[in-house]
């Protein structure tokens, strides 16, 4: 059962499934039997990402600010691999494209550690990790700073 599924059968019982806290809340808890409670946890992030607000809290940006690609002036003083993977992609946001690279990277290193260099450095250009100490660093392109011992 997918999630979109279990949330239709919830409802098709009179089950409210609300999100608060990072936890499942299910009104009226009785209605719900033993087997869908298994099935909502097995499946809870990507319920509480099904019942997420669609809109931005008053106040915050929406989508949340991540990083950004890099301008042709940035790219132009790189080696050409490097250029080349940091370069805009389209249907890839920076950060998923960030975090693709950070992950090809960690796989190539044991066979191609060059190329995995290359694929972080492209990753650490993309993040750039030049807004500070105040920058959100829970995306992946920090790593390229910190992994495998650099």
């Amino acid at each position: 059962m997918t999630p979109g599924a279990l949330l239709a059968e919830l409802r098709r019982r009179g089950v409210t499934l609300k999100a608060a806290g990072g936890r499942l809340r299910f009104r009226p808890r009785a209605a719900v039997p033993p087997e869908l409670l298994e099935r909502a946890r097995e499946h809870k992030a990507a319920l509480l990402r099904l019942l997420a607000p669609a809109v931005a809290p008053i106040g915050k940006a929406w989508p949340p600010p991540g990083p950004a690609w890099p301008g042709l002036d940035k790219l132009a003083g790189l080696p050409r691999a490097v250029a080349e993977l940091a370069r805009e992609r389209p249907g890839w946001s920076a950060k998923a494209w960030c975090r693709r690279l950070i992950q090809l990277a960690e796989r190539c290193e044991s066979v191609a550690p060059a190329r995995a260099a290359e694929l972080r450095a492209a990753a650490a250009t993309i993040g750039g990790c030049q807004a500070g100490p105040q920058e959100d660093c829970t995306a992946l392109h920090c790593l390229a700073h910190t992994s495998k011992g650099r």
